[in-house]
């Protein structure tokens, strides 16, 4: 992935690390794969079905991060599977704001 990255000019940090927090005091750290652009978190798994526990890692990397995006890539056996993970709170506060403008 880091190759393919630097040949297309995408910038991307690789295994970055961002504190957990809880009441103002670090209680741990999130170490993500990929952060794309700084804009998007990028997870890298093998295996042929996404896992609920995969899915609940990235949001709570979106939730660390404060970023709206993130991507879940399972090489399988047959191939490469994605998922797009979009922060979740931002889709029912967008529909709520459409809903109240109509």
């Amino acid at each position: 992935m880091e190759i393919a990255f630097t040949k297309y000019n995408i910038k991307f940090i690789v295994q970055c690390s961002y504190k957990v927090e809880y009441k103002g005091i670090i209680i741990g750290r999130y170490f993500m794969d990929f952060i794309i652009e700084n804009k998007i978190v990028l997870e890298i798994k093998r295996g042929d079905y996404f896992s609920r526990g995969n899915i609940n890692q990235i949001s709570g990397y979106l939730r660390a991060t404060g970023l709206k995006l993130g991507m879940l890539i399972n090489f399988t056996n047959k191939g490469l599977r994605y998922e797009r993970i979009v922060k979740f709170i931002l889709i029912v506060l967008r529909i709520r704001i459409f809903v109240m403008n109509s």
